[in-house]
């Protein structure tokens, strides 16, 4: 069976700590290939201050050229109604056959985890991988939740060590605003078309 790791996001720009998630997920996990899944219209976003889709996937699938075993996806980002986890992964469901689905967070995003749509439909329905994070007690954290203890135990298996990179989208947005460098956030290619199509200016 081939294991895929999902990585969701806005994308807005890609950059180096994202590609990093993707690695230590590939490296830490049974994950055989990640995609990386950049959304169309998050439910969580104001779409008007979103980069339009087209780019945001052009600059996700050059990120991920350069990696034999990171491929982008286009489920979400085609689609106009809110994308919400659960319905991404049954429609990947029922596209595929012979592939085991991880959905890919960090620790900082598990006391939220209750608040998603349908959450406890989505942790029968997926794994998860769990990249932990400083000052985050991973263990407190996945025993405050609400979901049945068989869960709880598949969460933990799902931890991964991995250091964060101190990168945000936003910083890079406002830096390049500001004409100030983010070569060392970004990879080239990226900034690259980030500069031909004047975006965040």
């Amino acid at each position: 069976m081939t294991r895929i790791g999902i990585l969701g996001g806005t994308f807005d720009p890609v950059h180096y700590g994202h590609l990093h998630i993707a690695k230590k997920a590939l490296q830490g996990s049974p994950v055989q290939r990640v995609l990386l899944m950049p959304s169309g219209n998050p439910p969580h976003k104001p779409v008007d201050r979103i980069t339009p889709a087209h780019h945001r996937l052009e600059m996700c699938r050059i990120a991920a050229d350069e990696f034999d075993d990171i491929e982008v996806s286009e489920v979400e980002i085609n689609r106009e109604d809110p994308c919400y986890s659960l319905d991404t992964v049954k429609l990947l469901q029922s596209k595929t056959r012979g592939v085991q689905y991880y959905y890919i967070i960090g620790a900082d995003s598990l006391a939220d985890l209750p608040n998603w749509y349908l959450s406890d439909q989505l942790v029968q329905t997926v794994k998860f991988i769990i990249l932990k994070r400083p000052g985050v007690d991973i263990e407190d954290a996945i025993e405050s939740l609400t979901f049945p203890r068989d869960k709880k135990e598949s969460l933990r298996k799902g931890i991964v060590e991995a250091r964060q990179l101190d990168i945000s989208s936003t910083e890079i947005r406002k830096r390049i605003r500001q004409g100030e460098p983010v070569h060392d956030m970004v990879p080239e290619p990226v900034l690259n078309y980030i500069n031909t199509h004047r975006l965040y200016r």
